[in-house]
């Protein structure tokens, strides 16, 4: 019987989000994906830089993040999301393989991650597939030998216990 190892931190902080969309071939791109990221709630900005088809999300303090909302809105506009980095503001989060910690009403996985405290300030990335080419969740998945993070036969991710109110599990790596 294998072990769940979680941290619950409520008063960790995501502020901001570095995100990448697929398939933007010009600023009328941009700007739909624009509109759309800041018509939600929790956002107080977005930055777009069209060479590298990036946008800076910075959300609102205190808010509910919510980050399958930022991904439909990216598809509502026509695109994909390539890329997701959160920024963590939270010193001494217990982080490794195989851990779940929950940031405000979120749990992200951590995969592939060596055991380790967290520095107070720190990116990591969403690695869950449709927060990816496809490519490349097929190459990262691909040795998996965590059953909710496998390649065409993965499983539910189990929500650890005592973790309530939980919007979603995302799977991450730094």
């Amino acid at each position: 019987m294998g072990m769940i190892l979680w941290s619950n931190i409520s008063f960790s902080q995501i502020n901001k989000a570095s995100l990448q969309a697929s398939g933007l071939t010009c600023a009328l791109c941009a700007k739909s994906i624009y509109t759309n990221l800041t018509s939600l709630d929790f956002i107080d900005s977005v930055d777009t830089d069209l060479e590298t088809s990036s946008f800076l999300l910075v959300f609102k303090p205190g808010s509910k993040l919510d980050i399958n909302a930022i991904r439909k809105k990216v598809e509502d506009a026509g695109f994909s999301v390539s890329k997701l980095l959160l920024k963590v503001d939270q010193a001494g989060l217990a982080i490794g393989h195989d851990k779940k910690v929950k940031i405000g009403d979120n749990v992200f996985h951590f995969i592939d991650v060596k055991a380790q405290q967290s520095p107070s300030s720190f990116e990591m990335r969403v690695i869950d597939q449709k927060f990816l080419s496809a490519k490349e969740f097929k190459k990262k998945t691909a040795g998996s030998k965590i059953s909710c993070y496998q390649y065409s036969k993965s499983t539910p991710c189990v929500m650890p216990e005592g973790i309530g109110g939980a919007v979603g599990i995302f799977h991450v790596t730094l």
